[in-house]
């Protein structure tokens, strides 16, 4: 099993940046972005399965409901992490790197 190992970061460490958003950001950016991006897609699906269920496209509209509450559920966890990692990274102690 890895054990990871706190340490401090030097000064000539380059910044990171994570693989979300094609590596074009820092991390704080790449989390907000990633954040706008998950909101903004859940509003659309939202709309649009809110208008297909108008027109008459769904059979069952109980179980339409409790997959978009599932869905809704994992977007809004998934901004929820996000959000965690924005702020455990902007801490007072994000001057450290992981080591394995």
């Amino acid at each position: 099993m890895h054990r990871f190992i706190k340490s401090r970061k030097e000064s000539r460490c380059r910044p990171f940046y994570p693989t979300a958003c094609c590596e074009l950001f820092h991390i704080t950016k790449a989390v907000l972005l990633a954040c706008c991006f998950q909101i903004f897609l859940i509003i659309i699906i939202g709309i649009t399965y809110y208008y297909m269920e108008l027109n008459g496209y769904f059979y069952n509209v109980i179980y339409f409901r409790t997959v978009m509450s599932v869905v809704g559920l994992a977007y809004f966890l998934g901004i929820c992490a996000s959000v965690s990692v924005l702020h455990v990274y902007s801490d007072n102690d994000h001057n450290f790197r992981l080591r394995v």
